[in-house]
C-alpha cells in the first residue's frame, strides 16, 4: 500500500470514534482535519461550503420571537395570529444586534444559539408565497417542495403527495460547483436522512421529500438520502480499500470503468429516447464512482475507521434520547471530515420526529407527534377567550398541552446546529476554521403545525456570505395568495426565494431567481397585484 494511503487511514482510532458516538467519556474535536492542499481553483483562500439541517412538523411562533427591548406586548401580538390583527398588514419590522443582546432576553428556542451569536442571523417573517402557484399535496407537501425550489409542483401523487417541480437548491449548488471544480465528484453533495440509529431508513420512498434532481431532459426525480451512517462512511470512503493489494486493485476497478464508459458511447446511439435518459444517469454514476476514486487515490487527509452497523447500534448500550444523540453526533462528524477534505462542498441533513427518543428529549407522550403536537399547537388557539377568536376550551387546552413539547424540538434543533457550528469551529480552514467558510442553514418545511407557511422561521449560522450577529423581523404587508390565505391570513411577510438567490449569489451562481418569478395575489378589498419573487435578499448584506 502507498504512504500516502497508510497516512489517510492512520487518522482517528476506533476507541475516539466510539466516543464519539456516546460510547465512551470525553469530547470530540478534529483539530487536525486541516487539509493540506490549496482549495480547488488555486489561491489560499478556502472554498464555501453549506449544510442544509432540515426538520419537519413546524415552529412555535410565540417562543421563537424575540422583541425589541421596552417594546409592548402589541409588538408580539401583531406577528402572532392574533384575532385583532391576522387580517390586516403589519408593517412593524425591526433588527435585533444579537452581539449585545443579554442572555435572559433571549427566546426560549434560540436561547441555545447564544455562545456563538456572533455567527447567527435569525430570519423571523419570511414567507413562502410561492406556494400560491401551486395546489398539488397537503401543506406538509408544498412546504416540503416550495423551501428548497420556491417552485410549484411538477406532478402528482396523491391527495396529500406531490413531486416537485424543478431542482432543489441544494442540487443547482453541486452542479454548479462540479462543472466549476473539475475534481468534485457526486460526493461533492451528501444526503442525510437523521433518524434513530439502527432504524436505517433513507433511500427515496418517503412520504414526503426535500431533495430534487432533473435527467438532462428535464425530468425532475427524487435524490437518494442515506440513512445509516456506516453505508454513508462506506460511501464517502469505499474507495480506500484494505490490504496490500489495494492500489493493484483499485487500478483494475478504474481499467473496467473506463471500458465501461467506451461501451456507453458506443451503444447510446441506437437508443430509444427514454432508454438513453436511463442510461445516461446509469453512465454518470459510472463516471462519478471513477472521479471518486482518483480523488481519494490523491488525498492526504484524516479518515476515522468505519462506524457502528445497524446491527451494532442495537447491541450497544444507548437507548431512547442518549442513542439519537449520539447518531446525531456520528453524522455531524462525517460531514465535517468530509467537508473538512474537501471531498464535499454541499451537506444536507434531514432530521426525522420519530422514534423512542421523543418521550426523553421531546416530553412527548407516546402517541402521533404530528396530530398531537404540531397540530395541537396551531397559534390562533392561543388566543381563546380574545375578541373575535374562534378557538374553543378544548383547542386551548391542547395548545397548552403542545406547546411546550413543540419548543422542546424546536429548542432541540437549535441546539444541535449549534453543537454541529461548535464542532466546525474547532476544525482550522485556512486562515480560519470550517465554520468561517460553511453555511449552516436550519429549517422547516412550515412555520407553525397547523400547515402555515408565513412568518417562516430560518435560522444561518456562520460562512462568509452575510452580517451575521442579528436577528430581523420581516414586516407583513404582502398580500397572501391563493392556498395561503387559509393557514396564514390575508397578508404575507417577505417571499423566502431571495434568500434562496441570496444563497445560491454567495456560490458564484449569477442568478436572480430561485423558483418561480413572480405571484399574483389579492389583498380583500383590493385588485390583485403581481409580487415579485426575483433578487436577493437585501437586509442580509
Amino acid at each position: 500500500m502507498s504512504t500516502k494511503r497508510q497516512q489517510s487511514r492512520r487518522g482517528i482510532d476506533r476507541r475516539t470514534f466510539f466516543k464519539a458516538a456516546g460510547l465512551g467519556a470525553g469530547a470530540f474535536m478534529l483539530p487536525s482535519l486541516a487539509p493540506r492542499t490549496a482549495a480547488a481553483g488555486g489561491g489560499s483562500s478556502r472554498p464555501p461550503r453549506v449544510i442544509f439541517m432540515l426538520t419537519e412538523l413546524g415552529w412555535n411562533p410565540f417562543a421563537f420571537r424575540m422583541a425589541p427591548p421596552g417594546a409592548p406586548e402589541e409588538v408580539l401580538l401583531r406577528s402572532a395570529y392574533h384575532p385583532a390583527y391576522n387580517n390586516q398588514p403589519d408593517p412593524l419590522s425591526w433588527e435585533l444586534d444579537l452581539r449585545t443582546t443579554p442572555r435572559d432576553r433571549w427566546s426560549e428556542i434560540l436561547a441555545p444559539l447564544y455562545d456563538i451569536r456572533d455567527e447567527v442571523i435569525a430570519l423571523d417573517g419570511l414567507g413562502m408565497l410561492s406556494i400560491g402557484t401551486d395546489n398539488l399535496g397537503d401543506g406538509h407537501a408544498v412546504g416540503w417542495n416550495h423551501a428548497l425550489t420556491g417552485h410549484p409542483a411538477g406532478s402528482f401523487i396523491t391527495g396529500q403527495r406531490a413531486m416537485a417541480g424543478r431542482r432543489s437548491i441544494d442540487m443547482e449548488i453541486a452542479h454548479h460547483l462540479r462543472a466549476r471544480y473539475p475534481h468534485l465528484s457526486d460526493l461533492a453533495v451528501l444526503h442525510m436522512l437523521v433518524g434513530y440509529p439502527g432504524w436505517g431508513g433513507g433511500g427515496t420512498d418517503t412520504f414526503h421529500h426535500w431533495f430534487y434532481d432533473e435527467t438532462p431532459d428535464g425530468s425532475i426525480f427524487k435524490v437518494h438520502r442515506e440513512g445509516e451512517v456506516r453505508r454513508l462512511h462506506d460511501r464517502v470512503f469505499g474507495a480506500g480499500l484494505p490490504g496490500d493489494d489495494a492500489d493493484a486493485l483499485s487500478r483494475a476497478q478504474g481499467a473496467m470503468l473506463d471500458a465501461l464508459g467506451d461501451r456507453y458511447a458506443a451503444v447510446s446511439s441506437r437508443l430509444s429516447g427514454g432508454d438513453r435518459n436511463r442510461l445516461e444517469l446509469h453512465r454518470q454514476l459510472i463516471s462519478d464512482a471513477r472521479q471518486r476514486m482518483r480523488v481519494l487515490e490523491e488525498m492526504v487527509c484524516e479518515v476515522p475507521d468505519a462506524p457502528m452497523t445497524r446491527g451494532e447500534w442495537w447491541n450497544s448500550p444507548l437507548s431512547g434520547g442518549e442513542a439519537h444523540r449520539a447518531n446525531i453526533e456520528a453524522f455531524f462528524n462525517l460531514a465535517a471530515i468530509a467537508l473538512s477534505c474537501d471531498l464535499s462542498r454541499v451537506i444536507c441533513m434531514e432530521f426525522a420526529n420519530q422514534g423512542p427518543y421523543l418521550g426523553d428529549l421531546f416530553g412527548a407522550q407516546d402517541a402521533d407527534f404530528h396530530e398531537r403536537y404540531s397540530h395541537g399547537t396551531n397559534p390562533p388557539a392561543r388566543w381563546f377567550g380574545v375578541e373575535g377568536s374562534r378557538a374553543t376550551q378544548a383547542q386551548y387546552d391542547w395548545w397548552l398541552e403542545a406547546y411546550p413539547v413543540l419548543t422542546r424540538k424546536n429548542r432541540f434543533h437549535t441546539s444541535q446546529a449549534a453543537q454541529l457550528a461548535q464542532l466546525l469551529q474547532s476544525i482550522p480552514d485556512g486562515e480560519g476554521t470550517l465554520l468561517d467558510n460553511t453555511l449552516i442553514v436550519l429549517m422547516d418545511e412550515i412555520s407553525h403545525g397547523s400547515h402555515g407557511h408565513d412568518q417562516w422561521p430560518v435560522v444561518l449560522i456562520g460562512g462568509n456570505a452575510f452580517r451575521k450577529g442579528r436577528y430581523i423581523r420581516f414586516p407583513r404587508t404582502n398580500p397572501s395568495p391563493g392556498r395561503m390565505f387559509s393557514a396564514s391570513g390575508a397578508y404575507s411577510g417577505v417571499p423566502h426565494n431571495h434568500l434562496l438567490v441570496s444563497i445560491l449569489q454567495h456560490f458564484g451562481i449569477e442568478t436572480d431567481t430561485m423558483g418561480v418569478d413572480s405571484v399574483q395575489a389579492r389583498a380583500p378589498g383590493q385588485a390583485s397585484r403581481t409580487i415579485s419573487l426575483t433578487g436577493p435578499l437585501h437586509e442580509l448584506t
